[in-house]
């Protein structure tokens, strides 16, 4: 974790006793509206061809879908979808794949493909504004333009700035992380036990088929990943239940940690 991103995250957990934690809703709208759509559309250009990685895609919509039928209530089958199927696949998850030797190149591919995926689908089921069909997300329409101007991307050398600094303001999200924390979701409940059953064991385990005929290490790590903190900026602009999203977000992160530290070496070795 880079220096920003830790300052962003230390500042977040006293402000979260203060005023400042009304600042989560709306700095979770920028970052869902504004800066993924510009992460959404480089993405897009940067997005090489893993034929069978969508594949394995069909894992995350299937543990979106059983997760939600876990859940009573929109806000909190909401939550449940998006902690089961979306993964800290870039901020952890490429690191890890690192550490364990793993395809950087199939991770990415992952990385991107998922987020796509996560990022429509919460918007689909969003729980605000429900009388509409279809509700489009913005990152969906600039990934889909990113992977069409994908060739062009030479000429598109001027605006990589563009690139780097959503990347930086995306480091907001770990601010909204701290912001939104409160002690009690240290607590492990049935309600978290239930989301790492799907994010932890379900998820790996309809992926494995696809991994095993691709990067098996580095599809399987991905897809592994504890939820991302993302999600809470999705919960907030979706009207998901953010107290589920977030508790899952801290308590599977910090049990993730040291599973994948003693397991790293073993991975290594392979």
């Amino acid at each position: 974790m880079d220096a920003v991103s830790l300052a962003l995250l230390l500042l977040g957990f006293p402000l979260g006793r203060t005023r400042a934690k009304a600042l989560a809703p709306p700095l979770s709208k920028f970052l869902v509206y504004a800066v993924a759509p510009v992460l959404g559309f480089w993405a897009g250009t940067h997005l090489e061809s893993e034929p069978l990685l969508p594949l394995a895609l069909v894992a995350e919509v299937i543990t979106f879908y059983l997760a939600r039928k876990a859940f009573e209530g929109c806000e909190k089958k909401g939550a449940a979808g998006i902690v089961s199927a979306f993964g800290n696949t870039i901020f952890l998850g490429i690191p890890a794949v690192l550490a364990a030797g793993g395809s950087v190149s199939a991770a990415a591919a992952y990385a991107m493909l998922t987020t796509f995926v996560h990022y429509t689908l919460a918007a689909l089921y969003s729980c605000k504004g429900r009388g509409k069909l279809f509700k489009l997300q913005p990152f969906t329409v600039t990934f889909l333009l990113g992977v069409l101007l994908g060739p062009f991307s030479q000429q598109l050398e001027g605006l990589r700035w563009t690139e780097a600094l959503a990347a930086e303001l995306s480091k907001l999200g770990l601010l909204i992380l701290g912001l939104s924390f409160e002690f009690q979701y240290l607590r492990v409940d049935w309600e978290v036990l239930k989301v790492g059953a799907f994010k932890h064991l379900l998820l790996p385990a309809l992926t494995l088929p696809v991994a095993l005929l691709t990067e098996p290490k580095s599809i399987m790590l991905e897809a592994s990943m504890p939820p991302a903190f993302m999600n809470i900026a999705l919960a907030y602009a979706y009207g998901y239940d953010t107290k589920l999203v977030t508790k899952s977000v801290i308590t599977l992160t910090l049990a993730w940690l040291p599973a994948f530290l003693s397991l790293a070496p073993l991975l290594r070795a392979r």
